[in-house]
Formats: C-alpha cells, sequence, structure tokens
C-alpha cells in the first residue's frame, strides 16, 4: 500500500475534548510523581476517560 500511495480509510474524527488555556498557571504536582503507599486511603488519583458510544460521548469519571 505505501509503495502505491493507497491510505485506509479514517472512519472516525477526531474530537478535541479539551482546549487549553495557555495563560493558566499550571498545576501543581502535589504527590511529586511518587504514587506508592504504606496503607490503602493515603493517596487517591484519577483520570477522566472519554468513551464513543452510538449515542454519543459518554465520561467515565
Amino acid at each position: 500500500m505505501r509503495v502505491n500511495d493507497i491510505v485506509g480509510r479514517h472512519l472516525r474524527r477526531n474530537k478535541r475534548t479539551t482546549i487549553a488555556d495557555r495563560a493558566a498557571p499550571p498545576v501543581p504536582d502535589l504527590v511529586m510523581r511518587d504514587f506508592t503507599v504504606d496503607t490503602l486511603n493515603t493517596r487517591w488519583c484519577g483520570d477522566i476517560t472519554y468513551l464513543a458510544v452510538l449515542s454519543g460521548e459518554v465520561v467515565d469519571r
């Protein structure tokens, strides 16, 4: 395909979910990238995941 300049069809559109505010100060790293713990419930970390479904976008927190 590369030799003949053939590319696959891209069915999904790119979805921009966040527009960053460049003037905002950076968020402090409160755990200093150390995610190890001695006991349960001492550090909590998380993220937001976007799941594509037929009815639209669903946010799983």
